[in-house]
């Protein structure tokens, strides 16, 4: 196994192996699956950051800690914590430094309250970055085609948590060559630019950027699968649970919109061929002062594009043994209205175990609304759509999840039968549960 093992903060920044074979010793597996990106190893790594940038002269890192700091970024306890680790730690600061003691500065500050909560959704500004803000994502998913032999779906995910951590996830689901193939990337601050106020977010070779009344998106899964996308909006944003802001089931808030329809246009290139591609596109952009740790409640997420012109943003909270938290079922009606509900059931009909982790994934679903007499039936393309963490945690905090893309019929109250595409992302089980 080859990887880049990263010079700051002991991440490493490699991919996870394309197609890795099945079978991590079973003496490995609770490394790899067990652990979560909670308050303390974002406190710990965020540590380990600043030290190797101290001991390196990192000025990226450095300023950018500094700047979030002193811009009372959400939980400037955390920030101050932080700061006071290093200062006692094993790197001897440099005092002479004004970059290193601009941060040390900060172990010392008053604990502010977090950056205020802002009255509602604003755009085009909040399509970009929230640079206090403690966690924030972009992520999309799209159903492509490039002729009855080329069917794809792809993932496209950038994370930030604080000033200093940052990963990039791409996958892309070769449908008609049957194979799945994913990065999971750390990238170091220095290869990360974004600008607020308008979207324009760059990871590396990954970027996502509005050009005029368009959407572009160029994705790299290290030379073997590219993604380079033009997405043209066809509806206005829906805002999640009605006006954007969502309560987190292990604290705090989040704010959260989808573009539920976009129409994507471009090429995929894999394995030494590009294929000339068309199809429809689905962007979520999330950002708050929460964590995703994982410990209280995880979730279970589908994004729902129908040949009517519908779509779905459904999404419910679950307890690790699988008991329902919170739900949301919110649709986008062909003129773009948004509706929200929490009526919905939930049963689990196909199951897939991971020959890697062990873990147990639904690969069929049932949804139902008594309230409108809607059914959703859901199928994956494919059963491997699993993104596993393939290193120890500290290398690789994010969890691991199935992320796949899966075919859908809505049927209606007088027996319809809608088709339709649809992503789904969930959390493994350790033994197939239900129903759901």
């Amino acid at each position: 196994m080859l990887c880049v093992i990263a010079s700051v903060i002991s991440l490493v920044a490699c991919q996870v192996p394309v197609n890795a074979p099945p079978g991590a010793p079973d003496k490995e597996l609770k490394a790899l699956t067990a652990g979560t990106l909670d308050r303390e190893t974002y406190v710990s790594l965020s540590v380990r950051a600043l030290e190797r940038a101290i001991a390196s002269h990192d000025a990226p890192v450095l300023d950018a800690f500094a700047r979030y700091g002193e811009g009372a970024g959400d939980d400037p306890s955390a920030t101050r914590e932080i700061a006071r680790r290093v200062r006692t730690g094993t790197v001897t600061p440099d005092l002479a430094d004004t970059r290193v003691a601009r941060v040390l500065r900060l172990a010392d500050a008053a604990v502010t309250s977090s950056s205020a909560r802002a009255d509602g959704i604003r755009f085009p500004v909040d399509a970009g970055i929230h640079p206090f803000s403690l966690t924030e994502w972009w992520y999309l998913n799209g159903h492509l085609e490039g002729g009855p032999e080329a069917r794809f779906g792809y993932e496209f995910t950038m994370f930030k948590v604080g000033p200093l951590l940052h990963w990039v996830h791409v996958a892309l689901t070769d449908e008609s060559g049957q194979r799945f193939d994913y990065i999971r990337d750390w990238v170091p601050v220095k290869d990360v630019t974004a600008r607020p106020g308008r979207l324009d977010v760059r990871y590396g070779a990954n970027h996502l950027w509005q050009e005029g009344d368009t959407i572009r998106l160029q994705g790299d899964i290290r030379d073997v699968q590219r993604l380079d996308l033009t997405l043209v909006p066809r509806k206005q944003p829906l805002l999640i649970n009605g006006d954007g802001l969502i309560d987190m089931p292990e604290g705090s808030y989040s704010w959260y919109f989808s573009q539920t329809r976009l129409q994507a246009t471009g090429q995929v290139t894999t394995r030494g061929r590009t294929v000339p591609v068309q199809g429809l596109s689905w962007l979520d952009h999330q950002w708050g002062p929460f964590f995703v740790s994982g410990r209280g409640a995880i979730w279970d997420w589908f994004s729902l594009q129908f040949d009517d012109s519908t779509e779905y943003n459904v999404f419910g909270f679950r307890s690790q043994k699988g008991q329902p938290v919170a739900r949301y079922l919110n649709e986008s009606r062909g003129d773009g209205r948004g509706v929200l509900s929490r009526d919905y059931r939930m049963a689990r009909l196909g199951w897939w175990q991971s020959p890697r982790t062990g873990k147990h994934y639904t690969t069929r679903w049932r949804l139902d609304r008594p309230g409108t007499g809607e059914a959703f039936e859901i199928e994956a393309v494919r059963d491997d759509q699993e993104l596993s963490r393939m290193f120890p945690f500290m290398q690789d905090p994010l969890p691991t999840y199935w992320e796949g893309r899966m075919r859908a019929v809505k049927v209606t109250p007088d027996g319809r039968r809608i088709p339709g595409v649809a992503y789904c992302e969930h959390f493994g089980f350790e033994r197939p549960q239900g129903p759901g």
